[in-house]
């Protein structure tokens, strides 16, 4: 496996890897984080630009690092294009494992052939779902490409 250079500013999807981090610059001049979280299905339209993502319940006035995120979880998952990371901090910073901070991809539920619900982990389809997991488990997000820093801007500011 090529060995990879941070920062690098990611041209597809493939070349990101589960636990990459990069910065969303927000409003007040503080920094929040996004972190990939999984991959897109190959089977997928749009693998090469797709990606599964989180945004951390971290914010800073510096940009985030392999130290600072530690412990971090996520407080949205969705679907993203890559120009996500373009349009908002630009550029991979780092790599984290997930698991080191107990993150794993979430449970949604999506109707991808619009008959049957499945229950998706992250984008991975698992099972067809219950009545009850209809009910219960939301849906899987796919975001817009500044959703996240929208997100950000909104959650973290709401007390100022």
């Amino acid at each position: 496996m090529k060995c990879r250079v941070f920062p690098f500013t990611p041209k597809s999807s493939k070349t990101l890897e589960i636990g990459d981090f990069w910065t969303i610059p927000m409003e007040d001049g503080n920094y929040a984080c996004g972190r990939v979280i999984g991959n897109w299905p190959e089977n997928f339209k749009g693998c090469n630009v797709g990606f599964f993502a989180g945004l951390l319940n971290w914010v800073s006035t510096e940009p985030p690092t392999y130290e600072s995120i530690a412990n971090k979880t996520t407080i949205i998952q969705g679907g993203v294009h890559i120009k996500t990371i373009i349009k908002t901090g630009g550029t991979i910073l780092g790599n984290r494992p997930i698991e080191l901070d107990g993150i794993e991809p979430e449970l949604f539920i999506e109707y991808p052939d619009n008959k049957a619900a499945y229950i998706y982990r992250g984008m991975e389809a698992l099972r067809k779902a219950t009545k009850e997991e209809v009910k219960e488990t939301p849906a899987l997000g796919i975001f817009g490409i500044m959703y996240m820093e929208s997100y950000a801007n909104a959650h973290f500011n709401k007390n100022t």
